[in-house]
């Protein structure tokens, strides 16, 4: 048996509690990606600590600006619009391919609400 196989046998999985993992309150954004949150009123409540890779800017800096100073008008414009298509809570809308300044490669942003700010 190969080593795969000698893992498999090892580990068990209960898929139907899967959905029960409380992946949501980790804390934690993926090493490709960051977070940007905004309050009601386009004002940032929150950033991940590797912010400054994507908008040149440290997450203390960016807490209390407004989005508007911080990202490029087209790209605002485009992001307000996706969220007037979210047609729930749990919706998500993404904008692909989008450059933002100083970034060498365009990025894909994933759109949605919540509840908590």
């Amino acid at each position: 048996m190969d080593k795969l196989g000698d893992a498999r046998n090892q580990q068990t999985f209960d898929l139907p509690s899967c959905d029960r993992e409380p992946i949501h309150i980790l804390r934690r954004v993926q090493s490709y990606g960051a977070l940007l949150a905004l309050s009601a009123d386009w004002v940032v409540v929150h950033a991940s600590e590797n912010i400054a890779e994507f908008l040149g800017q440290s997450a203390t800096d960016l807490i209390g600006a407004s989005a508007d100073a911080i990202l490029e008008e087209e790209l605002t414009h485009d992001i307000r619009g996706h969220l007037q298509l979210l047609r729930s809570k749990n919706s998500v809308e993404r904008v692909f391919q989008r450059k933002i300044a100083g970034r060498p490669h365009p990025v894909d942003i994933a759109v949605h609400t919540s509840g908590l700010t």
